[in-house]
């Protein structure tokens, strides 16, 4: 299949972002783009930006220079409300320190997500027939299925789980 036949799903240019205006940018992206289906690898050192360049993607940080397309959409000039919304409704984004809510289950706090995105809950309800069973689905994908996992409770799971 040739590239030129996918839609583009990111496409960042000019991009500069600093963690502190007064210090050299963390990150400098001329232009990038992925397309749907494509599958990348992010590779580097500790420090050298893998985490700050999904921060951004994700919109949890916005640069200081710069456009990031995702799906169309220009994440970077949307007002943070909006940002919230859209990643709501179109992303996965788990942070690398993450914090599962105790009182809820591993399959409650895998849907909460739903809970916040009409489109993602319809999108999954007609998937899968409901947004609980496409959890179950991709938890049974990541091989956490059964009494092994989702009998737990959640401070119980380990790091990796």
């Amino acid at each position: 299949m040739q590239k030129e036949n996918l839609e583009t799903a990111i496409e960042i240019s000019d991009l500069h972002f600093a963690w502190n205006a007064d210090v050299e940018p963390v990150l400098k992206i001329a232009y990038l783009q992925i397309h749907q289906g494509e599958r990348i690898f992010i590779q580097g050192p500790s420090g050298s930006g893998k985490s700050t360049l999904l921060h951004l993607l994700a919109g949890v940080v916005i640069p200081q220079k710069g456009k990031i397309l995702i799906n169309g959409s220009c994440i970077n000039t949307l007002k943070s409300s909006a940002r919230d919304r859209f990643r709501a409704d179109h992303m996965g984004y788990i942070h690398q320190m993450f914090n599962l809510i105790p009182y809820l289950s591993v399959i409650e706090n895998v849907t909460l997500a739903c809970r916040f995105s009409n489109r993602r809950k319809e999108r999954a309800s007609t998937q899968a027939g409901g947004f609980q069973e496409d959890a179950m689905r991709l938890l049974n994908h990541l091989g956490m299925d059964g009494t092994t996992v989702l009998k737990k409770p959640v401070i119980e799971l380990s790091v990796g789980q």
